[in-house]
């Protein structure tokens, strides 16, 4: 089934309109997920070995010689997150005073969620919200929400250590943009977006 024919079936059956409902979204986003599955192939569960190898040169490249190549694989780590972490623990550990400040420093950024194209202002929210009550991390929620800074919300959502807390900056998040966000993706046939969304989600669905 090709991109055409799914979002055609999404928004006659379902009605791009109606989702609104938190529950019918996820059940569409269920239902496409089974549908990309489909499409996958066994070469992308070869690639996952490539992906660990090339996660750990670029850990090693954080004591490189130049000062280009330690930026870069900060950068590059930095994007990958928590897919990371294992390989800058390592190199953390490590003898090399550069390369274990480098990687201390991303283990830090990548454990509170704090996304790599995130401005200043984002950073500073970021940091301010574990160390804030409740009140104080529903308003940082809410502004990082006005911002269109819905990943780094799902992300402190994940983080928080407060189970209950985070299921409500969750529906936060959906009632207030994730609702329209998935709605306008499966109008335009953008099925990543969904299938991130609806990943993001994660156990707060």
């Amino acid at each position: 089934m090709t991109s055409r024919p799914i979002n055609k079936y999404f928004s006659r059956r379902c009605g791009i309109a109606q989702l609104g409902s938190r529950a019918t979204c996820l059940a569409l986003c269920l239902m496409l997920t089974v549908l990309l599955a489909g499409r996958q192939t066994r070469a992308e569960s070869s690639e996952a070995g490539n992906h660990g190898s090339a996660i750990e040169q670029l850990a090693t490249e954080l004591g490189d010689e130049s000062f280009a190549v330690r930026e870069r694989a900060m950068d590059e780590l930095w994007k990958l997150g928590e897919r990371a972490l294992p390989a800058l623990r390592r190199v953390q550990a490590a003898d090399d005073i550069e390369a274990s400040e480098r990687a201390s420093e991303l283990i830090g950024y990548i454990s509170v969620g704090l996304l790599y194209d995130s401005p200043a202002e984002v950073k500073e929210m970021v940091m301010r919200f574990f160390q804030s009550n409740e009140d104080g991390k529903t308003i940082i929620v809410h502004k990082l929400i006005s911002m269109d800074r819905w990943r780094q919300v799902m992300a402190l959502a994940r983080l928080e250590k407060d189970a209950g807390l985070g299921e409500r900056i969750s529906r936060i998040c959906w009632k207030h943009k994730l609702a329209s966000v998935v709605g306008s993706a499966l109008a335009r046939g953008d099925h990543a977006t969904v299938h991130e969304i609806f990943a993001l989600m994660g156990d707060h669905d």
